[in-house]
């Protein structure tokens, strides 16, 4: 019950004025997050492992958290479901954190300022990287007896006067709160602890400044001491946000398409499809494609995040380059040049691309390629993508990727307004099967009803949050389809309906007969060209050669209208695409 720690709510600048009354809007308990996404719970299987819930966790003053060894102690926040991997991003040699522990929708870890940049620098999956500078029991002698803890809490926190005026002129630094608020009986509105933590510190800052109170920050700047409380069950943990603006947002883009895909859940995708195993190690176990090459696929890439994250992951670019100012630039501690040789080590262990190297994308909409192009060019990437402008349902890929990513549209509903979306899904579960043979696929989806429109089964499922939305990532490994057999067929025997119909699909894509009646293989459904080429078979392969091909034709094209949802064909464009295509395989 309550909200994930890395969703921050809007920021309560630091405006002054007297502080409001604490008891006022205590009794409301905060909304609880909705799936607005119908993924059922029947549609799981024992492999999908939700995100963990933070009583799972004993985190909060554990020895690990309170050691009092000198070390910072950091927590780095990210989408629910990619916990593991944002440790083993802390873990690596680029980062080296100590002390690592997941969390819910997060993971802690220490370090010293050198840690803490790194984790700015590196962590493609993490969305902000927090500094602990304070921590307290609210239900302690300290602060239990008084009446209003989480504001003497927070003014009593840290010396303010050093966090917030700058220099020796004694301009005050503006600064912003988030807070969290989870199951605590002093605070149960994460408006209401904003508000009694900003009326903390502004008195805070009263009584040593001589009333002086900071200013708000400029509109669409960020703050720049930006803090975030955590209030759970009373533990009260206080931080300085290093990030700023959340670390997804890497520098290379400036606009996005309205349904792109979070830069840090691609790169999290990636990770554990194994794409980042050569710096972050222990993902893509399930993958059977094992030194299949480097060949990224994503058949509908939109603007391109999952290939511009392969990217930047093939050559060892640290996503935090890209970006130009951080928060932590104008703290009173802040060392610049230690900075400066976090970012010299970064800029050094990039890498060249491998040879095998090739970034395949492709999408129906123009607009969204030269997005996919812009953003590629100022992440400077550019040269490794090999973009197409199709249909799923044409596109033909110059060679065989080893690992598909794709996050098709799912939308936030199924209704009778998005029909289109299954047609999509059957479109894309043909396109996979036949041009991603041998290759592991990874799946992102929110609708567990779109999903099965694949018609291929998940041999394992992941739970991932996105934009509050209960996702799955699902792999599949596609298998080489069975090809039919010339002999067989000469001989009378019988040959796959499944088979056939594959070589079928194949064949219609260059028949000169089906492509200029304007009829596509995805539009007859695979159960559909299946019965119609078995029945064809059945009678070209018949003992007896006198069978009329015409009775045999209208056969084929009424068991075929059958079987397919209206609206399709019409019967005549049905029966004369059934005629041609088997014609063009000689079969009539």
């Amino acid at each position: 019950m309550g909200v994930a720690l890395a969703a921050f709510l809007p920021q309560i600048s630091a405006t002054g004025g007297s502080p409001s009354r604490f008891h006022q809007q205590q009794h409301r308990r905060p909304r609880r997050a909705s799936r607005l996404v119908p993924f059922r719970e029947d549609d799981d299987d024992s492999s999908a492992s939700s995100s963990a819930r933070p009583e799972d966790h004993p985190y909060f003053f554990s020895d690990e958290i309170e050691r009092a060894d000198g070390a910072l102690r950091f927590f780095a926040t990210c989408a629910p479901g990619l916990e593991d991997v944002v440790a083993a991003e802390l873990r690596a040699s680029s980062i080296g954190a100590h002390s690592v522990k997941t969390g819910s929708s997060g993971v802690y870890f220490s370090g010293s300022w050198h840690t803490g940049f790194l984790a700015n620098l590196w962590s493609r999956c993490a969305v902000r990287v927090l500094q602990l500078i304070a921590a307290a029991d609210l239900r302690s002698s300290r602060y239990g007896q008084r009446s209003d803890p989480v504001y003497n809490f927070v003014k009593d926190a840290v010396d303010w006067k050093t966090l917030v005026v700058a220099g020796n002129r004694g301009k005050l630094r503006s600064f912003s709160i988030h807070s969290r608020v989870w199951d605590c009986s002093e605070v149960s509105n994460t408006m209401v602890a904003c508000t009694r933590a900003k009326d903390a510190i502004c008195d805070a800052l009263r009584d040593c400044c001589g009333g002086k109170r900071p200013d708000p920050p400029d509109a669409y700047d960020a703050a720049d001491l930006p803090l975030f409380l955590s209030l759970y069950r009373d533990k009260a943990l206080l931080y300085r946000d290093m990030s700023g603006t959340s670390l997804h947002m890497r520098g290379y883009r400036d606009a996005m398409h309205k349904a792109s895909l979070n830069e840090a859940i691609a790169a999290g995708i990636l990770t554990m499809a194994g794409w980042n195993d050569k710096f972050v190690p222990g993902f893509g176990t399930f993958n059977k494609n094992v030194g299949g090459g480097r060949v990224l696929m994503d058949p509908m890439c939109g603007s391109g995040t999952f290939l511009i994250e392969a990217a930047l992951m093939a050559l060892n670019i640290a996503p935090g380059l890209l970006r130009p100012r951080w928060p932590f630039m104008k703290w009173h501690d802040y060392d610049k040049m230690e900075w400066k040789l976090c970012c010299k080590e970064a800029t050094e262990a990039q890498v060249k691309a491998p040879r095998d190297l090739q970034l395949l994308g492709n999408d129906l909409h123009e607009g969204s390629l030269l997005l996919c192009t812009r953003d590629a060019k100022r992440a400077g990437v550019e040269h490794l993508l090999r973009l197409s402008c199709e249909d799923c349902r044409r596109y033909v890929p110059p060679v065989c990727p080893s690992l598909v990513t794709v996050n098709p549209p799912w939308g936030n509903r199924l209704n009778e307004e998005e029909p289109s979306l299954i047609a999509t899904y059957m479109a894309l579960g043909r396109f996979l099967k036949q041009y991603s043979s041998r290759a592991d696929v990874y799946v992102l989806s929110g609708n567990s009803t779109l999903t099965r429109q694949l018609q291929m089964k998940a041999d394992r499922k992941w739970p991932i949050t996105v934009g509050g939305f209960d996702c799955r990532l699902l792999h599949y490994y596609i298998l080489p389809p069975k090809t039919s057999s010339v002999a067989a067929r000469g001989s009378g025997g019988k040959v796959s309906a499944i088979a056939i119909s594959f070589d079928l699909q194949q064949a219609s894509l260059t028949s000169p007969f089906w492509t200029s009646a304007g009829v596509e293989a995805g539009d007859l459904g695979v159960e559909a060209v299946g019965v119609f080429a078995s029945l064809t078979f059945s009678r070209s392969s018949a003992s007896s050669p006198a069978s009329d091909s015409t009775k045999s034709r209208a056969r084929a094209a009424s068991r075929v209208a059958s079987l397919m949802p209206p609206p399709a064909l019409p019967p005549p464009l049905l029966l004369f695409a059934a005629s041609s295509a088997a014609a063009s395989f000689g079969w009539l």
